[in-house]
């Protein structure tokens, strides 16, 4: 459920923006979440349309671009997708691993449209 406030907290950063730019209209809010970063992203999705349905930007759309996640083994150099979180290297069994992408979760982009 930490996804609503996770929604609320993107809201907010977009309403900073969009307080900036006072008269344009939000078209889009384009995010990357990472397939190892513990959101549901669908949920996600779900929870900031709602928030945008009740707020000045009822027409912008949300979009989420989904992460792959990569790891480095400090051990052998090797780099692997992951299959879930905490996994031994498939090189050599070693769990000293680095996670390099895949437990993000960003703002990508905001499209707006001047007035």
């Amino acid at each position: 459920m930490h996804e609503l406030g996770l929604a609320y907290s993107v809201f907010d950063v977009v309403a900073q923006e969009m307080s900036r730019r006072r008269g344009s209209i939000l078209k889009l809010i384009e995010l990357s979440v990472g397939r190892l970063s513990g959101v549901d992203a669908g949920f996600l999705k779900f929870s900031l349309e709602a928030i945008l349905r009740a707020s000045p930007y009822v027409s912008a759309r949300v979009e989420i671009v989904a992460v792959k996640a990569y790891c480095r083994c400090a051990k052998c150099g090797n780099m692997f997708e992951p299959p879930a979180y905490y996994c031994p290297c498939p090189g050599c069994g070693s769990h000293e691993i680095s996670l390099l992408q895949g437990g993000e979760l960003k703002i990508r982009s905001l499209v707006i449209e001047t007035a």
